[in-house]
């Protein structure tokens, strides 16, 4: 991931195009200039300044202008009025085939950088050695869609690149997400700007509600500060300050809570990431004591009395298995336990059509990361985004990239993010992705036993609400039946179970009943279709494969799991209790 020193190595190094990708132009414009304004160009024999950059921005409404840091009061600058630049020599020349260089060189730029894009390319051909020009939304004069000469302009892109190359200068295109056309792509270097730090937010949050002073009663101190900045990271200083605004607004104080909802929505925004509001807790959860177990013993590992005692926090941890059987619901219970902010990355959403936009959402997902820190990445079912690179040896070219940018970063992260990833099988996942290292713990989530059955059974008859049982349903009052019921479940997923007392509720009121009867869970169960049946063979080598390489069961033991055997039932008619076969 590239950072903003990476913008003057780049300029310094001679490179002709680099694209900068950031919602926050003023931002972008007044850092980077400020940077350049402090660097001088040296003669690379003599080590002398010779000069120093100078830097100009251009959109199609405002044409080129001059920006620049004004050397009394320290402020960034932009040019009141646009800059002009004299009539190309080619085009003069056939006007007046009389005219010389060095006269149109001496000529007074009369032409406007107004409208065509072309005009900022001739501008800086025509400006000092060691020029800097921000392109602003440049994205439509590469598509034929929006410019009726795309092929115009990115030739003569490509010609000037070798020119400007030897002069130090910069064509720098600014946008939150150009798509590098495929002719320019090798000259391209592109930067990700970084979202604002925390000493920036708070620069925005004084400036919302004034200086932090032992007066001022609107600014949050100590602890409710710091969970205000955690709130807002990952924000740009617009959407901070926005919702810095509306928290004024709607609470008449600054609320963390109110700062993270906005938050959400901005996140969401992207497309890309999805903050979760996450309310489960582990006693939403029926069963996967191991899993439970062990997301206790690391909890503590993500205190600062851990880190200053040397503890590593939780890297990643992986759950294969049964799908319906909690791998997702584990996520969120614990997100809410660690209270840490649930972030969900759908990787189908990552790939993009453009050239560099795939990898170009990815690092932008990352940044976000990083700067939203300390959280939990959510990726579920991770296999169906990184398909193709089993054995780095499948799948396109550009999802391999991704992946390697996912795996760098999962290696050498430095920030509190921990992974928590789910997927279905263990086979369509490459075996980098399971190393030490980026992975601390994989679990198998197996189908839950007659135990741990009855735990979830009781768990969604007590969330079984509605305005006459508001508190839920009692579930003591099917104790004498529960080995019945536990038979007729057996092989059910957790989901199914929630599916099966719906199915119960809905035929106890179609009934007339004055709550949920015995007659009804056994009439309900036959409306449930088990994923055992439909995926007997898959489910069943899954399992073999997970226990030939040492994963971890999330409940039990794999010697329990091998004596198990289906009992007798109404499930008897979807699966035979020979284990060995589905029934026909």
């Amino acid at each position: 991931m590239s950072t903003d020193k990476d913008f003057i190595i780049k300029v310094r190094s001679g490179n002709p195009l680099l694209v900068v990708n950031s919602y926050e132009e003023f931002r972008v414009l007044e850092q980077y200039v400020r940077d350049l304004s402090a660097t001088p160009i040296k003669d690379p024999q003599t080590g002398r300044t010779v000069s120093h950059y100078k830097t100009y921005s251009w959109d199609i409404e405002s044409g080129v202008r001059l920006l620049s840091i004004d050397p009394s009061s320290k402020t960034f600058q932009i040019g009141g009025e646009p800059l002009k630049i004299r009539k190309p020599f080619d085009q003069a020349h056939q006007e007046n085939p009389e005219l010389t260089l060095e006269q149109w060189v001496s000529e007074d730029p009369t032409e406007s950088t107004v409208g065509d894009p072309t005009l900022p390319l001739e501008f800086l051909k025509q400006a000092d050695n060691g020029s800097v020009i921000f392109l602003k939304d440049y994205q439509p004069y590469f598509t034929i869609e929006e410019y009726e000469q795309p092929k115009v302009v990115k030739r003569i892109i490509r010609n000037l690149t070798p020119v400007f190359r030897g002069q130090g200068k910069c064509i720098v295109f600014l946008s939150p997400s150009l798509k590098v056309p495929t002719e320019l792509e090798k000259e391209v270097a592109i930067i990700d700007f970084t979202l604002p730090s925390r000493d920036t937010l708070k620069a925005v949050l004084e400036g919302v509600i004034g200086p932090n002073t032992p007066t001022n009663k609107l600014m949050p101190k100590g602890e409710a500060l710091e969970a205000v900045l955690d709130a807002a990271a990952g924000m740009t200083t617009i959407e901070a300050e926005n919702a810095f605004a509306s928290s004024l607004i709607v609470a008449r104080k600054i609320d963390a809570g109110i700062i993270r909802a906005e938050k959400a929505n901005v996140v969401k925004k992207s497309g890309l990431l999805e903050i979760i509001e996450a309310t489960e807790t582990m006693d939403d959860i029926g069963g996967l004591q191991n899993l439970k177990a062990w997301i206790n013993t690391k909890k503590n590992t993500f205190t600062k009395a851990a880190k200053d005692f040397g503890t590593k926090a939780v890297k990643g941890v992986l759950l294969l298995g049964v799908p319906g059987c909690g791998k997702s619901l584990t996520a969120k219970a614990a997100a809410s336990g660690l209270q840490r902010p649930l972030v969900r990355l759908d990787m189908g959403k990552i790939y993009g059509s453009y050239v560099g936009e795939s990898e170009q959402n990815m690092s932008h997902c990352l940044q976000i990361l990083k700067s939203i820190s300390p959280c939990i990445l959510w990726i579920d079912e991770i296999e169906k985004g990184l398909s193709g690179n089993k054995n780095g040896q499948e799948g396109h070219e550009t999802t391999r990239r991704v992946f390697q940018m996912l795996l760098t970063w999962m290696q050498e992260k430095k920030e509190d993010v921990m992974l928590f990833a789910t997927a279905n099988s263990i086979d369509s996942l490459p075996p980098e992705l399971l190393r030490a290292g980026r992975i601390d713990a994989t679990f198998y989530v197996d189908l839950p036993d007659a135990e741990q059955r009855t735990e979830i059974f009781k768990i969604h008859l007590r969330k079984s609400v509605g305005a006459s049982f508001p508190n839920g349903r009692n579930p003591e009052m099917f104790n004498e039946h529960l080995p019945e019921l536990m038979r007729i479940s057996e092989n059910f997923t957790g989901a199914e179970i929630e599916v099966w007392i719906s199915e119960a509720v809905t035929r106890a009121y179609n009934a007339g009943h004055a709550d949920v009867q015995i007659e009804d869970l056994r009439g309900a169960v036959n409306e449930v279709t088990p994923i055992f049946r439909l995926q007997y063979d898959e489910i069943k080598e899954s399992r073999r494969k997970a226990r030939e390489r040492g994963t971890k069961l999330a409940a039990g033991s794999w010697e329990r799991t091998a004596s198990a055997v289906p009992s007798q039932g109404p499930i008897a008619r979807r699966v035979s209790v020979d284990t060995d076969a589905p029934a026909n």
